[in-house]
């Protein structure tokens, strides 16, 4: 399907999205939601997951969980390109979103150091 590099995960070694969402979710990828459907989709949306890419293209990711047909699952945001394929939809910035686990990050950190210490 897609091959993507996590930043900060698995080693930044590429992986096949559905191997990547098997592994940290514990759950299929069931497939894709094209940009331009997302509205139909919102009646079944549970929650969004970012999450920060190097490769193909440096930015942000979505995964979104939905509940459809009686259970849940994840699917992956997807772009139109010139020809029929289609291809990640990759946000430069998530406004909020950086800053927050900038901040948690640095919270992890600072307890890390602390522990260490004693």
């Amino acid at each position: 399907m897609f091959r993507v590099i996590l930043k900060d995960k698995f080693g930044e070694r590429p992986i096949n999205l559905s191997r990547l969402v098997r592994i940290m979710y514990t759950q299929e990828l069931s497939g894709s939601i094209r940009q331009e459907h997302i509205e139909w989709w919102k009646r079944y949306w549970i929650k969004p997951i970012y999450l920060e890419i190097l490769y193909p293209k440096k930015g942000w990711i979505t995964l979104v969980k939905v509940f459809r047909e009686g259970k849940p699952s994840i699917r992956v945001i997807t772009t139109p390109t010139s020809s029929s394929k289609r291809e990640l939809l990759v946000l430069n910035k998530l406004y909020g979103e950086e800053e927050y686990r900038e901040q948690k990050r640095k919270t992890y950190r600072q307890f890390d150091t602390r522990r260490m210490q004693k």
